[in-house]
């Protein structure tokens, strides 16, 4: 019979905390759980760690494949698991989950009805490389579809779909896109339902490899916002193409209301006329006052 809840989990080079991954979703206190890992090109001895824990435990598959990167090594995944399970969970390979992660999104979830793409997520702990406290994500002010063109706040290691999540997200995959985690948040938040869950699931270590970083203390958390919000290389500026290709895959499905939205930021480019009307409505939605105005000003010059 299948298991109930599959969790995916993308390995690159990920030799340093790999294993102590794997044992925390071997802790889990959800029975019915199987483990589905696609090593995305590994060049160190993340295999052999692999090996080991294949050898021992029926529940683990491994495959092994060519480096396509993050997003699309999960979305691999993601297509992969089949449409059996229940529930769907990202995993990064550097994190350790307190052991009722699973159940918790799986009681959350099971609340929805099973025929409406739903998508849960957790608040976490900020944990230095050693597992040391360093703090806890700030609140956020908004959660849902204006707040997803612009902003992620669905950290992937935290992320549960349901079936029909799965199938809504793989029914139409993007050709451009920033992150899994971010993607599957602004599909859902349109088309879904979004669950949030304040309580802490998830130890999410910080450390100078992470494929998307948070920040240790406030004033770290500033500095990387400012970088964000300086550097062409970081997520931000991928936002606008990415609302593009949400437009060209899901415009004929998402709601007026939505679609409009949707189309007054991808046409906020057009002049700096309309740019400026942009910055200065109502539809700029970061997650804190200090971030949207810095948005505010990253539109206006055009650096979004």
């Amino acid at each position: 019979m299948p298991a109930t809840f599959v969790v995916l989990l993308s390995t690159y080079n990920g030799e340093k905390y790999l294993a102590e991954q794997l044992d925390s979703l071997l802790a889990q206190d959800y029975a019915d759980v199987r483990i589905e890992i696609r090593d995305d090109g590994s060049t160190d001895s993340t295999h052999l760690i692999l090996d080991r824990y294949t050898d021992r435990y029926k529940n683990i598959n491994v495959v092994r494949g060519d480096n396509l990167g993050v997003a699309q090594s999960f979305f691999r995944l993601l297509d992969a698991a089949g449409d059996e399970p229940a529930y769907f969970a990202f995993c990064d390979q550097d994190d350790v989950w307190l052991a009722n992660k699973l159940s918790r999104a799986a009681s959350a979830l099971s609340e929805i009805d099973a025929q409406t793409p739903a998508l849960y997520f957790s608040n976490f702990e900020l944990v230095d490389e050693q597992l040391n406290h360093l703090g806890y994500p700030p609140p956020f002010r908004y959660i849902g579809f204006q707040n997803a063109l612009v902003q992620n706040v669905a950290t992937g290691c935290t992320v549960v779909l349901n079936r029909a999540a799965r199938a809504l997200v793989l029914s139409r995959l993007p050709e451009h896109v920033i992150m899994h985690d971010w993607w599957s948040y602004l599909v859902i938040s349109a088309l879904g339902k979004l669950i949030y869950d304040d309580t802490v699931t998830v130890k999410y270590r910080q450390h100078a490899a992470n494929a998307v970083g948070y920040g240790s203390s406030p004033l770290h958390r500033f500095g990387k916002k400012i970088a964000r919000f300086t550097s062409q290389n970081l997520p931000i500026f991928y936002a606008h193409r990415q609302a593009r290709e949400l437009s060209r895959l899901y415009a004929d499905v998402l709601s007026s209301d939505d679609l409009k939205t949707l189309n007054l930021f991808i046409q906020s480019k057009r002049s700096f006329l309309s740019r400026l009307r942009y910055a200065l409505s109502n539809n700029v939605k970061r997650s804190s006052y200090l971030e949207a105005l810095l948005l505010k000003f990253l539109i206006i010059f055009n650096r979004y």
